[in-house]
């Protein structure tokens, strides 16, 4: 076997990228061909919901497909992550959930679905923040100065 001549070295090194290039468009430009329809674990007007849509909103006109939102509330999430984790992994049908598809993996037994195993994360699209709040009456500022200041708590509550 005669070793290749630099000639020959170089156009391969010429046409490589080209020809991936050509590659990479062609495959870019063949998805989405049809529709997208993204699964809302929720009812209409939820935060997911209102994120799903302003998403949808967003991506139609630069993806050039319409993107359908489908609400699908019931079972805490339960339904809308099932239908989800049995749709046909074609790269059309997305899920738009929140913390509710883990927290329900330790709520609920057989699930037709594992939160970790059945779905590929694509995006985080927000970070939101939980409180637990209260009303404000004499007996909560009581029972806050209980829990932040020792000295409240030695004496007890009057």
């Amino acid at each position: 076997m005669r070793p290749a001549s630099r000639s020959a070295i170089a156009r391969l090194l010429l046409a490589l990228p080209l020809g991936l290039a050509l590659s990479a468009s062609a495959w870019a430009q063949s998805w989405p061909s049809k529709p997208l329809r993204v699964i809302v674990p929720g009812a209409p007007g939820t935060s997911p919901d209102l994120l799903a849509r302003t998403i949808a909103q967003y991506l139609t006109p630069r993806l050039g497909q319409q993107i359908v939102v489908a609400n699908q509330p019931g079972a805490g999430g339960n339904l809308g992550h099932g239908t989800a984790a049995k749709a046909v992994p074609d790269g059309y049908t997305l899920l738009v959930t929140s913390d509710q598809l883990s927290i329900n993996e330790s709520l609920f037994k057989d699930l037709p679905f594992h939160a970790v195993n059945s779905f590929i994360p694509v995006v985080q699209a927000i970070t939101l923040l939980t409180a637990l709040v209260i009303a404000l009456t004499a007996l909560t500022v009581d029972l806050l100065y209980y829990a932040v200041d020792p000295r409240v708590r030695k004496r007890g509550l009057q």
